[in-house]
């Protein structure tokens, strides 16, 4: 499963009794890993700890009783903080003896999905150009989370007076070929993979 940073979802807890009989004093338990911020316990049960706003925090909802053929569901809704592949186990005991405590307990690992975009920008020359001399910006936007990023988009200004355009990316648009700085222009560069950089755009100017 996949969630995103800062964007709250929620775990769905659930003991059933499959009998032959009722189960007295039933207890769901889930112990959130750091990175999880609790933000909303829903249950017919009673809850203890999951103090709300609490990184990592434990929670237990007692049921008196659990009938036969029955659920206890507790839901619980938190806020990923930290990246990566957050795990999450929930466990749940009850005084009757149980005939198949294999299944007494459940895991869900979620991987937090983010993006990090970066740009770099750096010119052709290595000191100072010559009047009428052409260089080139290039731009270059690298990905460094674990998500493609979508409908990504580069925005630049050159303010340095009295350099004209010679040429821009295809994609680019908002200044063109003759113009004096100021110049602002956009370019539309799509989907850029997680972990990748984006083909590098070269700007050429005089």
């Amino acid at each position: 499963h996949q969630g995103l940073l800062n964007t709250p979802y929620s775990y769905t807890l659930t003991a059933h009794d499959s009998g032959p009989s009722d189960a007295n004093k039933v207890i769901i338990k889930d112990d959130l890993q750091p990175g999880l911020i609790l933000t909303n316990v829903a249950s017919a049960g009673t809850c203890t700890g999951g103090t709300l706003g609490l990184q990592g925090d434990h929670l237990a909802c007692s049921f008196p009783n659990l009938a036969k053929n029955a659920d206890a569901t507790v839901t619980l809704t938190v806020k990923p903080v930290l990246q990566g592949n957050i795990p999450n186990s929930a466990s749940v005991t009850s005084d009757a003896t149980d005939s198949n405590p294999l299944n007494d307990s459940a895991s869900d690992n979620v991987t937090i999905a983010y993006v990090d975009l970066g740009i770099t920008k750096t010119d052709s020359v290595s000191n100072l150009a010559t009047l009428g001399q052409n260089f080139d910006y290039t731009l270059t936007v690298q990905n460094y989370g674990n998500v493609a990023s979508a409908n990504v988009v580069i925005t630049d200004t050159i303010q340095d007076p009295g350099v004209k355009l010679v040429s821009l990316p295809g994609f680019c648009s908002g200044a063109s070929a003759g113009d004096i700085s100021p110049l602002t222009f956009t370019c539309n560069i799509g989907a850029v993979p997680a972990g990748a950089a984006a083909p590098t755009l070269v700007i050429t100017v005089t």
